[in-house]
């Protein structure tokens, strides 16, 4: 319709169908009637505040209904969103704010912001009943379609992000075609799974709820869950895919492993955002025939989408998936340098152009003027086109190849990348003199970012031996001290998998960095000459020939760490599969953290008891002379939690985890509080005989420390800290029933990955599952006692449905039951209880807690006698 919102739709769907569901998210939903009404509260809330056309509206974009809302609201109010990824670091989302100069923030109530965040009106969703209840007059259009809709930012070369502006028209027009095209009507589902921070949101937002489609959107805790994915695709009926290649990769294998039919239901699987692996498309039609898989392309400055390829047949001989044709109203070019279309099969630049392409780049008219430029080949008054950086040409069919990038940008799992951005961040770090970043394409498409660093003199450098240059250095001061640095300053997509020290960085003969050198030298970083110490018997050898296959490492030492050489937990439970194949064994994770090498490893399967009961803590961090931390874990006994957070924490402070009876699926496990923490305080003492103790515990690991200080204090031993890390006060709350399903959702993915990558068998049960079980009794029929001891509770800020209401009523309920001194302080920490360990939140998390430990290890002031 011309002269039509992106809104416009959505309020004309709430018009003819107000109790149709809108979207949902967990245990909540909303109708469009629901919808439209919280929306229409917020914008008019928002136009009190000022808030109109040409103005920008920060939207905090957690994976919540409210976020929803927000969006709509900001579109009614007529003034352009930009999304605040939560994961963001603060020094990032500090600049988003200062550019766009936004006065207003929409956050949920609950929603823990970075301190470094400048003050600001915050608004949000929530609204009287009465409010809600109303009928709420749609506000009248308070702009037109030439006005900015939105802002969403991507990496800039510069080393600060860009934000790409644009216009109502522009992605209307993109909205419709694909809804048209496609015809996506009221009984449609989109799984949301793209960030609201990524262009593709755009589309799962507007583009949806303007077809009279419903949104289903994964909770924080599992929208990175190939199992929770096929969980709600099933309960839902989800009928459209929208996300990058690799996560429908993810859900493919989910279902290949597992059986699952939760692609049967899909129509439709928009693929977009990155490389499209050519075996793919057929993968999906082997388990959903009736699917149509469509391959969609186009930079965000040109209104999500321009290309669009139907995928039918596909030849195993592609080198990669045809990028397509232009979407309606559209162009696209293959131009050389002087801007004359090439030939048929000749390479050239892609250009976009039509109705889709984009305002520019917000305070960066330099930028706009280099990449936006008049349209030779348009008859339209202002007509540009965009140069997009992108390397294609022209296919006999019609169809564009797309061929990679021309500059420094690349893609890493759909996120766009501009490795001067990183480059340029390094560069900042004052103990850098020279830097490149390169991330090539490995043989199996896949790619990682790699940092050569020139460091300054005052650094001592010492030859690499992960290397064959001779010119590569190791500076493990100052790599360190790079990491955290780029930890606050980069997204987690963006940060170097490994960072190398070079005296100086290779020239080409025009004077320029010699990228392809440093390219070749990334992709083969374990050289045949490093000293390696061999397998000495028969079981390291074969554990040797698992490690090389699992970590596609040519040259492993037997006293390597798994862990140092890139393992993970998933890694790590594809790893132990292949070993429990191999010896007919069953270990278990807990035993690849206590022995991570192959040497010990291997003595671990010769002795007579592998695997170890475990009656001892494991040490996580050594550290120095200071008193030891010793964390409880929660019910599934994951140590991979601890050593998240003691990675985090300060070198010198030593970590051991304390490991329950039964992990092993072996030992039979204690179904009591006390039974717990006796055996726990046994692993204590052999660790550290004397007091002061240091205690801490994650869920039902909380309950089980504060048993341990009350049972050690009564003995005389001093607890200088006890901290409880998101634990229950008493009994069973519903927290754990939640993390159970999480935990079941996380082993399904985990099973299901492992036995497609290793041809064994799908473990439906894990080993330790009568443990947890076991755990879970000990709970419910705990009954805590008063500990008055030096305690601190941290609390994760997102609580789960349903039992929000109740805990936001009582947060602190460990002083409310009076199990805790009155004056017991509260820690909010951001994430929910499944994700607080993960990045970036661990990283508040272990900052926290080492405050904590700083304040009770701190000297006692002497007195000075005279």
């Amino acid at each position: 319709m011309p002269g039509s919102l992106i809104h416009h739709g959505f309020e004309a769907r709430a018009r003819a169908a107000p109790e149709a569901l809108a979207v949902v998210c967990g245990g909540r939903s909303l109708t469009y009637g629901e919808l439209n009404r919280r929306a229409n509260v917020l914008a008019r809330r928002l136009v009190a505040q000022g808030t109109g056309p040409g103005q920008f509206v920060a939207v905090w974009a957690e994976r919540t209904l409210d976020t929803i809302v927000h969006l709509l609201a900001v579109a009614k109010a007529g003034a352009a969103y930009v999304s605040l990824d939560p994961g963001y670091p603060s020094e990032r989302l500090s600049f988003m704010l200062g550019e766009t100069r936004a006065t207003v923030l929409l956050a949920n109530d609950s929603a823990a912001l970075p301190d470094a965040l400048p003050g600001m009106a915050r608004l949000c969703a929530s609204a009287d009943d009465a409010e809600i209840s109303a009928e709420i007059e749609n506000l009248p259009p308070r702009c037109g379609p030439q006005d900015l809709a939105y802002l969403i930012y991507t990496s800039g070369s510069t080393g600060q992000p860009k934000g790409a502006m644009i216009h109502h028209a522009a992605v209307l027009n993109t909205l419709e075609d694909i809804n048209e095209r496609f015809v996506v009507g009221p009984g449609d589902r989109v799984l949301a799974l793209s960030s609201f921070a990524f262009d593709l949101s755009v589309y799962d937002v507007f583009g949806v709820l303007g077809a009279g489609g419903a949104i289903v959107l994964p909770d924080a805790g599992s929208h990175r869950e190939p199992a929770a994915w096929a969980e709600l695709v099933l309960r839902h009926r989800v009928t459209i895919w929208n996300a990058v290649p690799a996560l429908m990769e993810m859900l493919v294998a989910h279902a290949e492993a597992t059986g699952s039919a939760a692609l049967r239901s899909l129509r439709l699987a928009m693929l977009s955002g990155d490389w499209i692996p050519v075996s793919l498309p057929d993968r999906i039609l082997r388990l959903s025939p009736t699917t149509s898989v469509v391959s969609l392309g186009g930079p965000t400055e040109v209104s999500i989408w321009s290309a669009v390829y139907p995928i039918e047949k596909v030849d195993p001989a592609w080198p990669s998936i045809p990028y397509g044709r232009p979407l309606r109203n559209q162009t696209l070019h293959v131009l050389d340098d002087d801007l004359n279309p090439c030939p048929v099969g000749t390479p050239g630049e892609q250009y976009c152009g039509g109705i889709g392409v984009g305002r520019g780049y917000l305070n960066r008219a330099d930028l706009t003027s280099e990449r936006f430029i008049a349209d030779p080949f348009s008859s339209e008054p202002g007509a540009r086109l965009y140069r997009t950086g992108d390397l294609g040409r022209w296919m006999p069919d019609g169809n564009i190849e797309f061929l990679g990038r021309i500059d420094n940008q690349v893609k890493i799992n759909g996120n766009r990348v501009e490795l001067g951005e990183i480059e340029s961040t390094i560069a900042r770090h004052p103990g850098v003199r020279d830097v490149a970043v390169v991330a090539p394409r490995d043989s199996h498409g896949r790619r990682r970012v790699v940092a050569f660093v020139v460091p300054n003199e005052r650094f001592e450098l010492t030859d690499d031996p992960t290397t064959t240059s001779s010119s590569q250095k190791s500076f493990p001061e100052v790599e360190r001290s790079l990491r955290e640095y780029l930890a606050i300053k980069l997204p987690a997509y963006m940060l170097p998998s490994r960072i190398l020290a070079r005296d100086k960085l290779p020239l080409s003969h025009n004077g320029k960095v010699d990228r392809k050198s440093l390219d070749a030298e990334a992709l083969a970083l374990t050289p045949p000459e490093r000293p390696v110490m061999a397998a000495r018997n028969d079981i390291e050898r074969r554990l040797l020939d698992i490690w090389r296959h699992i970590l596609d490492l040519p040259d492993i030492d037997v006293d390597d760490d798994f862990f140092m050489l890139g393992g993970d937990s998933l890694l790590a439970v594809v790893l132990l599969t292949h070993v429990d194949k191999e010896f007919d064994t069953s270990l278990q994770l807990v035993d690849l953290v206590q022995h991570p090498t192959i040497s010990t490893l291997a003595r671990l399967l010769r002795s007579d008891t592998a695997p170890l009961r475990r009656q001892t803590a494991i040490a996580i961090q050594l550290g120095d002379d200071r008193p030891i931390l010793f964390f409880a874990p929660c019910i599934h006994g994951d140590l991979m939690t601890v050593r998240a957070l003691a990675s985090r924490l300060d070198m010198g402070q030593p970590v051991y985890a304390l490991t329950p009876a039964g992990v092993d699926g072996q030992d039979p496990p204690h179904d009591t509080i006390a039974e717990i923490a006796d055996y726990y305080i046994a692993q204590v003492r052999e660790a550290q005989p004397r007091g002061p103790y240091l205690l801490s515990g994650y869920s039902i690991g909380g309950a089980v420390a504060q048993e341990m200080a009350k049972r050690l204090t009564t003995a005389g031993e001093i607890v200088s800290l006890l901290i409880l890390i998101d634990a229950p006060a008493r009994g069973r709350p519903p927290l754990i029933h939640w993390g159970n399903e999480a935990f079941k959702r996380a082993w399904r993915w985990q099973s299901s990955l492992v036995a497609r990558l290793t041809g064994g068998p799908l473990k439906a049960i894990p080993p330790h599952a009568a443990m947890i079980a076991a755990h879970r009794r000990a709970l419910n029929a705990h009954r805590a006692g008063a500990y008055l001891g030096p305690t601190v509770i941290i609390r994760a800020t997102i609580l789960p449905h349903p039992i929000k209401q109740w805990l936001d009523r009582s947060p602190q309920e460990w002083r409310l039951r009076k199990l805790v001194d009155p004056e017991t302080p509260v820690i909010w920490t951001p994430g929910d209880h499944a994700t607080i360990f993960a990045k970036p939140n661990v990283d508040v998390l272990a900052q926290q807690i080492q405050r904590q430990l700083d304040r009770v290890l701190a000297p006692s002031p002497q007195t000075v006698l005279g």
